[in-house]
């Protein structure tokens, strides 16, 4: 198992929730998923491309039974207890690298939390930004989105101060 699939379960099945989690490029195995029952609402980030050739979008190809990425989006927003409709933003091809960044964000979740997804259309296995810890050997970088900055920020728009 490895360590983003760790966190997702933890965040499912813990006493101890965390403050919030953010996976990129990653998926939820469909026995998590059915298990799945936090002990308290929280933030959640989910950056997935849509043409990620190692964590397929749709679900497809690990040796494991996983979720599609949406669905796995769509169980955190139950989870969390947000509407089912979320907000949805669409961002423009402005870096030329022939990518796309599809935002969805789900609102009124229970202690003020929130679910946000962002669809990198064409991106590959990446982490798609200016910079970060995967380049382009996995599929098409996308340098729509600075996915550190997106997380730090979502993060920050959602933790109480103080």
């Amino acid at each position: 198992l490895g360590d983003v699939y760790k966190r997702q379960l933890y965040a499912c099945t813990s006493s101890l929730p965390p403050a919030g989690i953010a996976t990129v490029a990653s998926l939820m195995y469909q026995t998590v998923g059915a298990d799945c029952s936090p002990a308290a609402a929280f933030p959640v980030a989910i950056v997935h491309g849509t043409h990620d050739y190692r964590a397929y979008y749709d679900g497809y190809g690990f040796d494991a039974p996983v979720l599609p990425v949406p669905e796995t989006v769509g169980l955190w927003a139950k989870k969390m207890g947000c509407n089912q409709t979320p907000g949805t933003v669409e961002m423009p091809d402005t870096a030329g690298d022939y990518t796309t960044i599809s935002s969805f964000s789900f609102d009124g979740c229970a202690a003020g939390s929130t679910v946000l997804h962002f669809r990198v259309n064409w991106g590959g296995h990446t982490w798609p930004g200016e910079t970060g810890p995967w380049g382009t050997g996995s599929g098409k970088l996308s340098r729509n989105l600075d996915t550190t900055r997106e997380i730090l920020a979502f993060f920050a728009s959602v933790t109480p101060s103080g």
